[in-house]
């Protein structure tokens, strides 16, 4: 189906299945985030529909056209403020009558500006006027300006019109790239008026998988951080290690958690990771502990401290292909699946021991002063070693469930399968010492179980929305 009917708004996917007999007023854009700026020019659309007698268009794209052009850029400046369907619920509020969601791939992005008009927009939808924002290019390489524009309308019997600048508050500009920047310093509230709803109003609009009203809490609780630090910090032993579980909250929370002196920071997403990473102390340890792609690992590899979740033979060899590139050995946790869920990662005992027979081999007696330098073998009997990984130890998540005597018996089996590993693999190398384990809500049974390192998140800066807490698939804290 390439046209549905969300309460009056109709969808087309495939613009060749626009209606032929509608005659519209049309806009095109990526509108990330649907802020003041795209209001006001989608009430300038609904009003010169009406004047037109016609339909009112948006013309999209199903992805941040960066993400095809500049791939690189994108996952390291780039987070999204709205989803798409996020998008298309906010122009069904403001009552535009059809949305258009065209494709983005790289045989998009080499359209002429000309055929991108005249092939795409003037064949199917047959605009009586195209409105555009005063900053709008538009085709192969963003050529095609309003100047541009306007010889195509003439061309081709329609209307082209701008919409002017805006300015606000103070002489505020409202831009996309203005929101972000807001976000990332922090300043939540100042982001929530220029998208112009109140973050509590949210349809869950995402802050880098997370949600604008989620961190404006977070950025209220003044001092609390610091607080919350130190009531946990009481509650653990000294030899636990505690990871600050960050994801989804402002720079400005972590920098409160800095200055109370928490050091160990966690991530989940890679491009969350590097988004925060250059704008906070160079002596913070960046902890990965959601599921690492390979295709991903080489952007962290510069400076990430500890990946936790190593699943596979092929992303350990991935690892220390982008570490070697760098100079430096990453340290490792292998990932273990303990919970009944079977949303969850990680091995099982069996596939740990085919990888680490194969890297490690039983019964190592590498001095204690020298990392272990894993063997692959590989065909014509060579073993070359995997010089700049180090298997450090073993991460899991326990059942997301209220019986405390199941989350105490998967813990209790990881550190089992910790005690099988290094009398078998690491008995020589103290550096095989972390076992991960333990969130806000299970930490403490952790802690009894043998856990070495904890990943608390919500305990620290405040709780998630709670459609995450329901989903435990993507529970990584």
């Amino acid at each position: 189906m390439t046209t549905e009917n969300h309460n009056h708004l109709q969808i087309v996917t495939n613009i060749s299945s626009f209606p032929k007999d509608l005659q519209t007023v049309a806009t095109v854009g990526i509108f990330d985030g649907v802020h003041l700026a795209h209001r006001l020019l989608l009430d300038e659309l609904k009003r010169k529909a009406q004047e037109y007698s016609a339909t009112s268009v948006v013309i999209t794209f199903d992805k941040h056209p960066c993400e095809v052009i500049a791939p690189e850029r994108y996952r390291k400046e780039v987070f999204l403020l709205t989803t798409l369907d996020e998008k298309i619920e906010l122009f069904r509020e403001i009552g535009i009558d059809y949305v258009v969601v065209l494709p983005f791939t790289k045989d998009f992005a080499a359209l002429s500006y000309a055929d991108f008009i005249e092939n795409m927009t003037v064949n199917y939808i047959r605009p009586k006027l195209i409105l555009v924002g005063f900053n709008h290019n538009f085709g192969k390489e963003r050529q095609g300006n309003f100047e541009k524009l306007q010889e195509l309308a003439i061309k081709h019997d329609f209307e082209a019109e701008i919409f002017p600048e805006q300015h606000f508050e103070n002489g505020q500009k409202v831009s996309s790239s203005e929101i972000r920047k807001l976000i990332l310093s922090g300043d939540i509230e100042k982001a929530s008026q220029l998208l112009g709803r109140h973050p509590e109003r949210s349809r869950g609009i995402p802050l880098m998988h997370g949600d604008i009203s989620t961190a404006l809490r977070s950025a209220q609780h003044d001092g609390a951080i610091a607080e919350n630090l130190k009531h946990i910090r009481q509650q653990i032993p000294e030899n636990v290690k505690l990871v600050a579980v960050s994801k989804t909250k402002p720079i400005a929370d972590l920098e409160e958690a800095y200055a109370a002196g928490q050091r160990d920071f966690g991530e989940n997403k890679v491009q969350e990771l590097v988004a925060k990473q250059p704008h906070l102390p160079n002596d913070i340890r960046w902890h990965f502990i959601g599921h690492m792609q390979t295709n991903k690992v080489k952007f962290i590899a510069p400076f990430v401290h500890l990946i936790h979740g190593v699943d596979s033979l092929k992303l350990l060899k991935e690892i220390d292909k982008q570490a070697q590139k760098n100079n430096r050995i990453i340290d490792c946790l292998l990932e273990f699946h303990i919970a009944e869920e079977e949303t969850k990662f990680g091995l099982n005992l069996q596939e740990a021991d085919q990888i680490l027979s194969s890297t490690v081999g039983a019964g190592s007696t590498r001095p204690n002063n020298h990392l272990p330098q894993p063997q692959i073998q590989i065909k014509g009997g060579q073993t070359p070693p995997l010089q700049n990984v180090r298997i450090c130890g073993i991460m899991g998540m326990a059942t997301f469930t209220d019986n405390a005597e199941q989350i105490r018996r998967e813990f209790r089996n990881l550190h089992q399968i910790f005690q099988i590993l290094k009398e078998k693999y690491f008995a020589d190398q103290p550096h095989f010492c972390e076992i991960s384990m333990g969130m806000s809500d299970d930490f403490r049974i952790a802690i009894e179980e043998g856990s070495t390192m904890i990943r608390i998140g919500s305990t620290i800066f405040g709780n998630r929305k709670s459609q995450l807490q329901a989903d435990s698939s993507l529970r990584s804290e």
